[in-house]
């Protein structure tokens, strides 16, 4: 995991997909052209041994991003220099092209957002679980009709969803006992964080080629 701050204030997360590249939403960047990155971080109170900020200019952003519908939601970030992977520092695993995401799947989202609405950006690493579905269930079920193919939807488990400041965070599920990341969190459907809303995500698979183009990453 990683945390995202664009100009010193807009608070996001991100994935490490390279030792140079992290991987997050493009409302995340878009409109912000310096990025200090923590990764390695668990409590943003602590002093943590483990933790490593780095200040970086660079970003790639979809060239198809359109900040009012929120389609092609994704971004790059360009590390200055290589990160060596630890305990605590961890290269995300993406998804190959013959993975298949099912409608059923259980998935695990982690962020440093609002832990309640209005509330304020958790200090510590939160996790939960959501249950993905289908975008026609998306539209029957809530309603929400401007979700496309690449994108997927995700609905709260328990009371609880991510919320403000989540943005860029990797959606994963397990398979054989290892955690791909299939999603990156683009935004919430539901005007509130609780009562398991409905979150739009941006569908990893339908950029493969994108990734592969802009980080070099190996995704076959």
């Amino acid at each position: 995991m990683v945390v995202v701050v664009g100009n010193d204030k807009h608070l996001c997360a991100g994935s490490l997909i390279t030792p140079t590249f992290v991987l997050t939403a493009a409302r995340c960047v878009a409109r912000y052209e310096n990025f200090t990155l923590y990764l390695g971080a668990h409590d943003m109170t602590a002093r943590e041994k483990s933790r490593v900020g780095l200040i970086t200019t660079l970003k790639v952003v979809h060239s198809g991003y359109n900040e009012t519908t929120g389609h092609n939601d994704i971004a790059v970030i360009e590390l200055p220099r290589k990160v060596r992977p630890s305990e605590h520092i961890q290269l995300v695993e993406l998804p190959r092209r013959k993975d298949l995401l099912l409608d059923s799947d259980v998935a695990s989202i982690s962020g440093w957002g609002l832990y309640k609405d209005n509330g304020n950006p958790s200090a510590v690493l939160l996790h939960t679980v959501l249950d993905v579905i289908t975008n026609a269930e998306c539209y029957q079920k809530y309603g929400h009709d401007s979700i496309i193919h690449s994108e997927l939807c995700a609905v709260g488990y328990d009371n609880r969803s991510p919320c403000d400041g989540d943005e860029g965070a990797p959606l994963v599920i397990a398979r054989n006992g290892i955690w791909k990341q299939v999603g990156i969190m683009s935004h919430r459907l539901n005007t509130v964080c609780s009562n398991n809303s409905v979150s739009s995500f941006t569908r990893l698979s339908a950029y493969l080629d994108w990734l592969e183009a802009n980080t070099g990453v190996n995704v076959d």
